[in-house]
């Protein structure tokens, strides 16, 4: 436009019109003279000056009107580009305003989950200066934020924690990794330690160097301290066990002791007292009578009584105080070969006896034979008043998919109530008079089948046999002698 203004107006014009102006500039000076040219001559001038003068306005006119024209059009493009423009700049100020509410909104949600976060959190400078902690982590050790600012953060640290903790963070900071954990002991304003588990990130920059380090602190001082109470509790009772242990190693002692002295000292005199009673049957045997006879046979029934006490009570120690050795046994042919043994021994028994084939297990074999020689032997004498006894030995699998083993006879069973004093030394459901026995026999299962780790009970009713379950978990099983 400036330069449009600065153009003559001649120069707007073509060569042609422009010639055109100047010849009809010169006739109307011509004209002018008037005077000094004749009529006629001074009329056609006129005319002529007058109609190129006409000629050179029009020309004027035209240009005034296309300069006027390219005016208007340029306007109409700056006014379009500059609509555009503003309107370009009003979206890009809309754009960056929405920008920045959502980075204030988003600084504003840092912010409150920074302050209410349950967990302390710090940041501090490569070099340990702070630079700015959360509520929780102030509230852990006490100091405030003006405090901390003219503190080394590694001054917080435990003394006997520091050289553990720099020595992670060093690595860290050297780019080994770039977070870890640890748990160590801050020393709190006024001088109190907390315990805390701490999370430690390294921030970097746009250009890879560490920027600052970020940590995130759990106050853990009461898991510690159950901790140890535990480990005390435990020093405790590994004490308490090593004293118990000993103990009844003295009482395992004491009892192996007495067995000797049962086997010894008691076996004597029991001798003595059975050879005598032989001997007064044969001497006088005629001479006692009914009543003397009764009398002999009764001392003759106790002392093979005591006899049996005195079997049972070593045998319980033997199986307490000897070692296992654990092998394969086949229990189906230990059965069938004590069932046999019992037909010999009472041959006018009538008896059906089912033994499961295939009952093969590991576990010490002898003492797995006395298991079945009580248990087999119970129930052939508790079915001894049955005109057919029924004894059947077998397995099944249990809810939780255990083998369990029983045996199951039809014999006089018991009273469930008394259920507790089965597997009690000494301890009789039956009176001897009923049913002969020393009551040893049921708590030596139970002590082995518990050096086996398996487990042992039973169902009965009064008249209707008796069910004896057990299991061997053979996983448990220890080779150590047992200790009571």
């Amino acid at each position: 436009m400036r330069r449009l203004i600065r153009l003559s107006n001649f120069s707007l014009v073509s060569a042609g019109w422009r010639a055109t102006g100047i010849a009809a500039l010169a006739t109307l000076a011509l004209a002018q003279a008037g005077d000094s040219l004749a009529g006629p001559v001074h009329e056609a001038v006129q005319a002529h000056a007058y109609a190129q003068w006409a000629e050179w306005t029009l020309g004027i006119g035209v240009a005034a009107v296309t300069l006027l024209a390219l005016v208007l059009l340029w306007n109409v493009q700056l006014r379009r580009s500059v609509g555009e423009h503003t309107l370009q700049l009003e979206e890009e100020t809309n754009r960056r305003s929405g920008v920045q509410q959502e980075l204030k909104a988003s600084q504003e949600m840092v912010q409150l989950i920074f302050g209410a976060a349950a967990a302390g959190i710090v940041m501090s400078t490569p070099e340990g200066h702070f630079l700015m902690a959360n509520p929780a982590y102030l509230a852990t050790i006490g100091y405030t934020e003006a405090e901390l600012r003219i503190m080394d953060m590694r001054e917080l640290t435990h003394p006997e924690d520091r050289v553990r903790y720099a020595g992670l963070r060093a690595r860290m900071i050297a780019g080994e990794f770039s977070t870890f954990s640890d748990e160590k002991r801050y020393l709190q304003k006024g001088g109190g330690i907390v315990w805390v588990r701490v999370t430690v990130s390294l921030v970097q920059s746009a250009d890879g160097q560490p920027a600052c380090v970020m940590a995130v602190v759990d106050d853990i001082t009461g898991r510690r301290q159950v901790q140890e109470d535990i480990l005390r509790l435990n020093a405790e009772l590994e004490s308490r066990v090593s004293r118990r242990t000993a103990r009844l190693e003295a009482v395992n002692k004491e009892l192996e002791t007495f067995a000797y002295s049962v086997s010894h000292d008691l076996r004597s005199p029991l001798n003595t007292i059975n050879g005598f009673s032989q001997l007064l049957e044969r001497v006088a045997g005629e001479q006692l009578g009914q009543q003397g006879r009764h009398y002999l046979n009764r001392i003759q029934a106790g002392t093979r009584q005591m006899g049996e006490l005195i079997e049972g009570l070593l045998s319980l120690t033997n199986v307490t105080r000897d070692s296992l050795h654990p092998g394969t046994v086949d229990l189906s042919a230990i059965a069938r070969q004590m069932i046999q043994e019992l037909q010999d021994a009472e041959p006018g028994r009538e008896a059906n006896v089912l033994v499961e084939e295939g009952l093969s297990v590991q576990g010490d074999p002898r003492l797995l034979a006395v298991v079945l020689r009580h248990l087999l032997g119970n129930a052939w004498k508790f079915t001894a008043k049955q005109a057919i006894a029924r004894i059947d030995f077998g397995r099944d699998m249990d809810v939780n998919g255990e083998t369990v083993y029983y045996i199951r006879d039809n014999g006089a069973g018991f009273d469930m109530a008394y259920a507790d004093k089965l597997f009690v030394a000494f301890q009789r459901l039956h009176s001897p008079s009923e049913i002969l026995g020393s009551g040893i026999g049921l708590a030596t299962v139970q002590r082995i089948i518990a050096r086996h780790g398996g487990k042992i009970w039973a169902q009965a009713a009064v008249g209707l046999g008796a069910v004896f379950y057990f299991t061997l978990g053979i996983a448990n099983i220890s080779a150590a002698p047992d200790t009571l």
